[in-house]
This record gives C-alpha cells, structure tokens and sequence, in this order.
C-alpha cells in the first residue's frame, strides 16, 4: 500500500512541475479576450484582472469507469469490473489565482469489483460498494489530488450461483479513498467551464466487514477490500463571481 501512495504522489509532483514549466492546461474559469493588454493597465484591467484570480464555482459531475480489490483473499483471484455509473454529484470550486484552487465535491460513488476461485475463472463474484463521499481536493493547473471520506450506503453481491444478495450498511466500514487525477478544459470562459475529468482512486483504509456470500450469520469470514478504480467523465461548473 505504502509503495502505491508513494508512487501516486510522485506522478503528482511530476505533473506539477511539468505544469508549472509547460501549463498544458488553460487556467479554470480564464477570460476568452483576445485583445491586446495595454502597457499601462487602466482600473477597469485591474478589476478584470482582479476578477480572474479569485472565482467561485458551482457544478455537476458524473463518471464511469472501472475497479479491482487490491487485497486478494485466500483460495480466490481479482477481477476487474466495470461499472455503467461511478460517481454522481455536486462540486464546488474555488480558483485563488490562475491556475491554483480548491474543490469540495458532494457525491455518490459506486467502487465495483470482481473476485473468483483460483481454479475457476469463470465463477465470478461481483460485489457493487457505493458510498457518500465528501471529497476535498486541491486544482494545480488541471492536475486534482484529494481524499474521498466516504460514508457506507446499500451495496451488493452478485454470486455466480445464486440470487444477487444486499449488503446492509452496518457490514461495511467508512472509507477513505486517495485521489489523484486531471481535469481538461472542454469549454472555459468567463461563465463557465466543461472538462473532460479522469481521475484515480486508492481505499487507503480497509473495507473488511463484508462477509463471504451466505455468511451473514457467521461474522468471522469476510472479503478482505482495498478497492482501486480508474474513473472518466465530465463535469460543468457555473461562474458566479462576474
């Protein structure tokens, strides 16, 4: 685990530099003018000027995207598994300056994964784990890191023999989740902007209160989780400073 956060901040760090060298991404919520800037600013520059460095945004986001279980149980192997939804909700943004911000994100976010025997591969287990998760993240010219605390709603196991069972919130542990990804520009003017947003996510801690399927009587046998995921999707903010 230790070696998987250090190389996600690494990547970071890496892609802060580049940023800072290269700006690869337009900064958020920037102005579309193109017309010259005068030597000399007027106190109408200024005030634009002042404008573009603190804005204030609210937006919509959804994903899709993919997971596995980094922890594998004894007598099985992991699988990934796509999801048809992996996040929904609401964001806020916050730009200091171009280029510098911060997010709070409001959202649901369904970690989905696969686990199956050694000796058969095609018996797969899907088991859906959604969650709450109020994210506070921090923007560095269109690279995201952050922490998802999640708070456990009714997931599901899928067999591959058997109906698909409910997992009560009480069977599974708050969670969090590291972050890291970028969000690029689509449409960004001085009302709002669209990005196209890819983000990744590590379960720092372990989800390890869901039990084997038809074992919610017995609490001793339970999936050992660590989720990861891949997420894609897109998000849309409104400006409200003008």
């Amino acid at each position: 685990m230790k070696k998987i956060i250090v190389i996600l901040l690494a990547l970071f760090a890496s892609g802060c530099l580049y940023a800072q060298e290269y700006e690869p991404f337009p900064p958020p919520f920037s102005s579309s003018s193109s017309e010259e800037v005068a030597p000399v600013a007027t106190d109408d520059e200024t005030v634009e000027e002042e404008k573009d460095g603190m804005l204030y945004g609210i937006g919509f986001g959804f994903s899709t995207g993919a997971g596995i279980n980094t922890t594998e149980q004894d007598g099985y192997k992991n699988k990934v598994l796509f999801s048809g939804l992996g996040d929904i909700g609401v964001s806020n943004f916050l730009q200091f300056t171009h280029g510098i911000g911060f997010m709070l994100n409001f959202k649901y976010a369904n970690n989905s994964f696969g686990v199956y025997p050694h000796n058969d591969e095609n018996a797969v287990t899907e088991l859906n784990v959604p969650y709450f998760n109020v994210s506070p993240r921090f923007y560095v010219s269109g690279f995201v890191i952050g922490v998802n605390f999640g708070t456990p709603m009714i997931g599901t196991i899928d067999p591959d023999i058997g109906s698909e069972i409910d997992i009560p919130t009480d069977y599974v542990e708050s969670s969090t989740e590291l972050v890291i990804g970028g969000m690029i520009n689509i449409i960004n003017n001085r009302d709002m902007m669209l990005t196209l947003d890819i983000m990744g996510g590590y379960h720092i801690s372990e989800i390890n209160k869901v039990p084997f399927v038809g074992d919610f009587d017995n609490k001793g046998n339970f999936w050992k989780m660590n989720p990861a995921s891949l997420n894609i999707g897109l998000s849309f903010y409104y400006n409200f400073v003008k």
